[in-house]
């Protein structure tokens, strides 16, 4: 989990803080604890805050009196939230994810790679979801709370190790609540490093991820004329037969597989099922920002004997599923009382020193 002792800290702060990095930093606006989102200024944030849905709160299992303010990627097929959990005592990272149905699963806590003993909060994603930034005082933090990203494998469901963000994002004082735009190339985070109990300074930084993420596919088979057929083996190369990328077999009941593949090019993609000859088709794969398809196969048999695969593939997204504002107010919150605050304004104020 990384150090959490002052000597671990200092040994932390050594190797991730460099100050000459602080000249990346662009705007600084003072805010109070309750308020620093509206400092956010997006035209195209990758993605959207807002109050949790009752449809994913009626199956949390946080305390009942918590409506934990959530995260909506951009491409609208995943959110995260932080709430407290039954399993640690302290707050943790859920997530929640759209299936190619349209139906959101129940909440995953995270596993404990990411939610440790200390509180793990204001998590936020890269448009598709599959790059968790969050603050937490454990880990490698290097005083403070410092903030976190890690990555999401689409096929194996596991994540990476935290990584700390380093200078200018982190100090020695409590650092949170990073949202990036990739479409601006630009960040925002929250830092009481300036400021005194209650208030807040609010960065603005330059910012592109320069890690290249795979290209994920969900995927599934269909045999036109045999339903039944749904197990084939599947190869897919790059740059010769001899260079494999994956090697599959799909699933006997529902024909699905998921697969990641290393980057934009051209694959080809083999298809060896039962009953018939086998068929290559090359696919390639452009560069865009939200890099998540669902694939669909189809083999089929005319009457005369003739065999055909085709492979469609389209993208994950569901555009002008949310607005391009990075807040929203249900008219439940615009109603309430301005002594009750959301989870994440109530999280933020208790960082800054505010007794609630």
């Amino acid at each position: 989990m990384g150090h959490t002792t002052t000597d671990g800290m200092c040994n932390n702060a050594k190797q991730f803080l460099d100050t000459t990095r602080l000249s990346k930093i662009q705007e600084r606006n003072e805010s109070a604890a309750y308020d620093f989102y509206n400092k956010y200024a997006f035209n195209s944030p990758n993605g959207k805050l807002l109050s949790m849905p009752d449809e994913i709160a009626q199956n949390t299992k946080t305390q009942g009196e918590e409506r934990p303010t959530i995260f909506l990627s951009s491409n609208g097929r995943v959110m995260y939230y932080s709430s407290i959990s039954p399993e640690t005592s302290s707050r943790d990272i859920f997530r929640v994810e759209k299936d190619l149905d349209g139906n959101w699963s129940a909440p995953i806590r995270l596993d404990r790679m990411i939610n440790g003993p200390q509180d793990e909060l204001f998590p936020t994603c890269n448009s598709d979801g599959r790059i968790l930034y969050f603050s937490s005082r454990g880990h490698s933090s290097t005083g403070g709370f410092d903030i976190f990203k890690c990555y999401y494998n689409t096929v194996s469901k596991t994540w990476t190790n935290p990584e700390n963000m380093g200078s200018p994002y982190n100090s020695p004082d409590d650092d949170f609540c990073f949202v990036a735009s990739t479409a601006e190339q630009t960040a925002y985070f929250t830092s009481q490093r300036e400021t005194g109990p209650g208030t807040f300074t609010v960065y603005k930084v330059p910012y592109s991820n320069t890690e290249e993420l795979p290209i994920a596919i969900n995927g599934k088979f269909n045999c036109i004329g045999q339903p039944d057929l749904k197990s084939i083996h599947l190869v897919i190369t790059r740059d010769g037969e001899q260079n494999i990328i994956s090697d599959l077999m799909t699933d006997s009941l529902s024909g699905a597989y998921a697969v990641e593949l290393p980057g934009p090019g051209t694959y080809s993609f083999r298809i060896d099922a039962p009953g018939f000859q086998p068929h290559t088709e090359e696919i390639r794969f452009g560069e865009f920002s939200d890099r998540i398809y669902v694939q669909d196969i189809f083999l089929s048999r005319s009457v005369n004997g003739t065999e055909d695969l085709a492979i469609s593939n389209r993208r994950l997204t569901e555009s002008g599923l949310i607005d391009e504002s990075l807040t929203a107010n249900t008219e439940e919150e615009e109603n309430t009382s301005p002594g009750i605050y959301s989870e994440a304004q109530m999280a933020a104020m208790k960082v800054s020193g505010l007794t609630l």
